[in-house]
């Protein structure tokens, strides 16, 4: 019988079928025995799990009422479960609170350093929290590694106190090249690079999303890391759909606006027109996200080619790639967007190479999702190596070459096959946390 280490999670978001951070949870744990599993996370959120069915909230306003004494009998945070209403699909009981120190994480450091002094109060430390660890009893933590001290703060206490491994994961980089753009961020940074490496000497093992992030780490700290890439289920292959000399090429984004991606897609409406009017290539660069967006940004996403399709779930998203001809993905090349960037595999990039469509990308040479593509020739970049006038001409071939983007499909597919297979990936990250739990053990 197959050992599943009890392992808590612990992260900022939920389990979540359509969100990046969640969906990637969804994946990771892909099969994973129910009552081996369990998460603590911070985000007013809705959790959505297959898999996970024992969940403990602390949000913002918990902590923030707790402080004030406003919560009377009621703990700092809750139990959440299948049997809870608010976390059911179907169920509109459950409302986010209008309250969250992450709605305002924009407006820069100091937010992020009051809400880590808000939560270094300890009010979270609850009996309720604390009977609901020992109930499940986990064998090893699996924290996600992130920039704010508090979530670094309770996941090094937590395996302290029931004297059980951690486990660090990767699925972005704060530490190695986070922006240094001023005095207040270099002391944002070291803040930390210091509760992360204390962290990461107390921790039993490193496990990244991507081949570049585990080399850089493995290269800075001189630690083993183990990685786990976000795996996809392979689809039997995409028809080709076959057009009418009328009919324009379908370009399909599918993902977030922010990190100003969204500019990124401006950018690259503008080559299609240009190419529009050099080779009369007729275009249309449909952008499906999860973001809400302001009347402004939206006349701009809804400039020919670019067409605004707002969002898509489930069967939905299946249905838009397989009526693609091309699958884009961007990122920005502005500084501080490419360094946070740089080290981290988007969640699209597996879900686009197991379609066996055509993939192009947009961005900066050297960030990991364009260079996994580029380097193992599953797709196309237009990136800041390329002059305009580069770009233009291969971005003409792209569209006017059905059997070569035919041919980089497949290869694309071939390549989920080998690097992304969902079986595979779940072994060894199920090796990796048994390995914490048992070291030594070979399964």
């Amino acid at each position: 019988m197959t050992k599943y280490p009890r392992t808590l999670i612990i992260t900022h978001n939920a389990f979540d079928d359509h969100k990046n951070n969640g969906k990637t949870l969804n994946t990771l744990f892909n099969g994973w025995a129910s009552d081996a599993i369990a998460q603590l996370f911070f985000l007013d959120e809705q959790p959505k799990s297959t898999y996970c069915k024992k969940y403990f909230r602390i949000t913002d306003r918990d902590v923030v009422r707790a402080i004030l004494k406003l919560n009377g009998n009621e703990s700092c945070g809750q139990v959440v479960g299948n049997n809870d209403p608010g976390i059911t699909e179907t169920s509109q009981a459950y409302k986010p609170s209008r309250f969250s120190f992450t709605k305002k994480i924009s407006t820069g450091i100091p937010i992020r350093i009051l809400r880590d002094l808000l939560w270094s109060t300890k009010v979270w430390k609850t009996k309720t929290l604390l009977d609901w660890l020992k109930e499940f009893n986990p064998e090893v933590i699996f924290w996600g590694v992130g920039n704010s001290k508090f979530s670094a703060d309770i996941a090094y206490w937590i395996s302290g106190f029931l004297k059980i491994p951690l486990c660090l994961y990767y699925g972005d980089d704060y530490v190695l090249h986070s922006n240094y753009g001023g005095l207040l961020s270099r002391i944002q940074h070291q803040r930390i690079k210091s509760f992360h490496d204390r962290n990461l000497h107390h921790a039993t093992k490193l496990i990244a999303i991507g081949d570049q992030m585990a080399s850089e780490y493995h290269a800075t700290y001189g630690r083993e890391v183990v990685v786990v890439r976000t795996s996809v289920n392979i689809p039997d292959p995409l028809p080709r759909i076959e057009k009418t000399v009328d009919e324009p090429i379908v370009l399909s984004y599918l993902g977030g606006l922010h990190l100003n991606r969204w500019k990124s897609l401006i950018e690259l409406g503008k080559l299609l027109r240009e190419a529009e009017q050099a080779k009369g290539t007729r275009t249309s660069l449909n952008i499906w996200s999860m973001d809400d967006i302001s009347p402004a940004m939206s006349a701009k996403l809804n400039r020919s080619p670019l067409r605004f399709c707002g969002k898509a779930l489930g069967k939905q998203v299946d249905e838009i790639m397989q009526k693609s001809d091309i699958l884009v993905h961007v990122e920005s090349s502005e500084k501080k967007y490419r360094k946070l960037t740089s080290l981290s595999i988007s969640t699209k990039i597996p879900e686009y190479l197991s379609t066996g469509k055509c993939i192009l990308c947009y961005g900066p040479h050297e960030v990991a999702s364009i260079r996994l593509i580029t380097e193992n020739n599953v797709g196309f970049a237009l990136t800041d190596k390329d002059d305009p006038y580069t770009k233009l001409s291969i971005l003409s071939q792209i569209l006017n070459d059905n059997a070569g983007r035919d041919l980089m499909g497949g290869r694309a597919r071939d390549f989920a096959r080998e690097k992304f297979s969902r079986a595979a990936n779940a072994e060894t990250l199920r090796l990796a946390l048994l390995e914490c739990v048992q070291p030594g053990l070979i399964t």
